[in-house]
């Protein structure tokens, strides 16, 4: 994987090789599209394919073992046509899953790269979406960790209704409203060259140096979309608050028919 990534960045002139990368990617789309065919012709269902991964669902005329046999064949088939053929080179067997969640961007159609699955050890594994992400909200990451998650793993369902999770965010932010709070490094006027920049009105306001803010709609600095302290957004009423980033992080568990309100 090393070698694969560096070989397509020319500052690494003894491995460069402008082709190098894409034949890679190149063939493991053929890898992936091959073994996607072979399983569906011995009669196994495949769900999805993600990079060198496959999820295939057994149907009740097969089982596990004949699976696991497909697997094999094809393993031994790619290895077979590659100069460089590795006796370890094989499907494996990673998770057997219980439930896997994919999910629909607002046009309707299927987001890449983003999908939950809950094992048969009860164990969640979530791909891609924004709640796992660095920059995600600490107020959306505690109500999925302490709220949705539990009952995704015990339910098997992963949609809620919208007042069910508005309920949540109301609550935790009556009880603490910083936890909507979102830490800027604010920095001196030089390094800001855009007048306009949110960080340069935050600067103006605020000063330089490390400060939490809560976005709304009425009070602090900015124009459109406006950030306040914590003392200062004790004035403010629920509605007050820009909560935007909020639903979009917890949109994928609120069910469809209430996105169009969200949205």
């Amino acid at each position: 994987n090393s070698l694969y990534g560096i070989s397509a960045k020319s500052q690494f002139k003894h491995l460069y090789s402008k082709y190098t990368a894409s034949d890679c990617t190149y063939l493991g789309r053929q890898f992936i599209n091959y073994a996607i065919e072979t399983f569906k012709k011995e009669g196994l269902i495949v769900l999805y394919g993600d990079t060198d991964s496959i999820f295939v669902e057994i149907p009740d005329n097969k089982t596990e073992n004949e699976a696991l046999l497909v697997a094999s064949k094809i393993s031994k088939y790619i290895s077979s046509s590659l100069p460089f053929p590795w006796e370890e080179f094989d499907f494996k067997l990673e998770h057997r899953l219980d439930k896997i969640f994919f999910f629909n961007n607002k046009k309707g159609e299927l987001k890449k790269k983003n999908y939950i699955y809950i094992t048969d050890k009860k164990k969640m594994e979530i791909k891609g979406l924004d709640i796992i992400q660095k920059d995600c909200s600490k107020l959306s990451t505690y109500i999925f960790e302490n709220h949705l998650k539990p009952k995704i793993i015990e339910s098997g369902k992963c949609e809620f209704d919208q007042l069910f999770i508005e309920s949540l965010v109301r609550d935790n932010i009556d009880k603490d409203i910083s936890i909507v709070a979102r830490r800027f490094n604010i920095k001196d006027d030089s390094e800001y060259k855009m007048e306009n920049s949110i960080y340069n009105h935050i600067l103006k306001m605020y000063g330089p140096g490390e400060v939490y803010l809560i976005k709304n709609k009425k009070i602090g600095a900015g124009k459109n979309v406006k950030y306040c302290s914590i003392d200062e957004s004790k004035g403010l009423k629920f509605n007050d608050l820009d909560l935007d980033d909020i639903w979009s992080e917890l949109s994928p568990f609120i069910k469809t028919d209430y996105q169009e309100k969200l949205f």
